[in-house]
C-alpha cells in the first residue's frame, strides 16, 4: 500500500512539474514574439567619451519588412525618460539591408533578415547615469537599456512605451 502511493505521488508530481514546463515555454514563446525584433549592442571604444559610437544589430523576425525611425539615447528621470541625443546623420551600414534619409532617418531591415548600423551620437556630458536607446517602428515607441561603460557586444531587450512618453522622446 505504501509503495502505491508513493509512486503516485511521483507520477502526479511528474505530470504538474511536465504542465509546469509546458506553461513556462508557451510564455517564453509569446514574450519572444512581442518583441518582434531581437538586437545586440556594442559601444566602439574613441578616444573621446563624448562620442558615442554604437554597433546596433537588427534581427527582423516578422514576416514583413520594418522601418525605424526617431533613433536617439534618453537617460531616465523621475518624470520619465529624457531624450539626451538623436541620429542626426546618415549612419554607417554593415549589411544589405537599407537606408532611407528623407526629413527623419529611417532603417529598414527586410523581413526575416539581419542588418548591423553604426550609429554616432554626441553627448554634452557623460553622466553616471542609465542610459536608453530609442526607436519608433510604426505607431509604437521601443525603448531598451544600454551600457555605454562597456565595449563588448550584448543583447538589449525592447520594451514599448506609452504614447505619452513616446510623445516626449521623439519630438
Amino acid at each position: 500500500m505504501n509503495i502505491l502511493a508513493s509512486s503516485t505521488g511521483y507520477a502526479i508530481l511528474a505530470a504538474v512539474g511536465s504542465i509546469f514546463v509546458i506553461v513556462l515555454g508557451y510564455i517564453a514563446s509569446i514574450l519572444f514574439r512581442s518583441g518582434e525584433f531581437a538586437a545586440s549592442i556594442r559601444r566602439m571604444a574613441f578616444l573621446d567619451d563624448k562620442d558615442v559610437k554604437l554597433e546596433l544589430c537588427f534581427a527582423n523576425k516578422t514576416g514583413k519588412s520594418k522601418t525605424y525611425t526617431h533613433i536617439g539615447l534618453a537617460i531616465k528621470t523621475q518624470q520619465g525618460y529624457q531624450a539626451v541625443a538623436y541620429l542626426n546623420h546618415a549612419p554607417f551600414l554593415k549589411g544589405q539591408d537599407g537606408l532611407q534619409v528623407g526629413p527623419s532617418l529611417v532603417l529598414k531591415v527586410n523581413k526575416g533578415a539581419k542588418a548591423t548600423f553604426v550609429l554616432d551620437f554626441y553627448l554634452n556630458q557623460i553622466e553616471t547615469v542609465d542610459y536608453y536607446l530609442f526607436c519608433q517602428s510604426g505607431n509604437k515607441t521601443y525603448v531598451a537599456a544600454i551600457d555605454l561603460t562597456s565595449y563588448k557586444q550584448k543583447p538589449i531587450y525592447f520594451h514599448s512605451v506609452s504614447a505619452k512618453t513616446a510623445a516626449s522622446l521623439t519630438k
